[in-house]
């Protein structure tokens, strides 16, 4: 949750390639990691680590996303939602396939961490290098308040059943795999 914020700052300052890239490939070096350690604080180090590349990595694909869509002139975004949910299951679904065979909880990780360095060539090519800035451009040319920029109770509300969704979603998907082969 920390990285969201400002992860949308540095997408909109050098476009969404690099950001995808980079948490991409640290995604693919930590997940490994998460099967090799022994002690709470450098599993809990590893988690944060991991849950900030995932977090940049949906904050900086969204924005790609909305991006896409626009230049399209088509509803896309359900889709790509979609589509992720299918990546998220096909990951699950490998790994589980992985550890039936007997391979290692290690190996199995290395496995799929090869298969993100894959994907990472493969595709982030291909994204859009930079965002559009007319919006920042806009906003910054009016001076507002402290209490203009402040969100409304109802966005604070929203915001708050969001964190506890989202780590309860990141609680779910970082520790699954833990509880799968222990």
């Amino acid at each position: 949750m920390l990285a969201m914020p400002a992860i949308g700052k540095i997408v909109q300052r050098i476009g969404s390639r690099v950001p995808i890239g980079f948490a991409l490939l640290l995604l693919a070096v930590l997940l490994p990691s998460l099967s090799l350690w022994t002690t709470p604080l450098m599993m809990a180090i590893t988690l944060f680590l991991f849950g900030t590349a995932a977090g940049s990595l949906a904050v900086a694909l969204n924005i790609q996303a909305v991006v896409v869509e626009k230049n399209s002139l088509k509803s896309l975004m359900a889709g790509f939602h979609g589509m992720a949910s299918l990546g998220g299951l096909a990951g699950v679904l490998t790994i589980t396939a992985l550890l039936a065979l007997s391979i290692t909880s290690v190996m199995s990780a290395f496995a799929v961490s090869l298969l993100l360095v894959i994907i990472v060539f493969l595709s982030v090519p291909y994204n859009i290098k930079a965002v559009e800035n007319t919006l920042l451009e806009a906003s910054s040319k009016v001076k507002k308040s402290i209490r203009q920029r402040l969100p409304q109770p109802l966005i604070i509300l929203i915001g708050i059943a969001c964190l506890i969704i989202f780590m309860t979603e990141g609680a779910a998907m970082d520790w699954s795999g833990i509880y799968l082969t222990h």
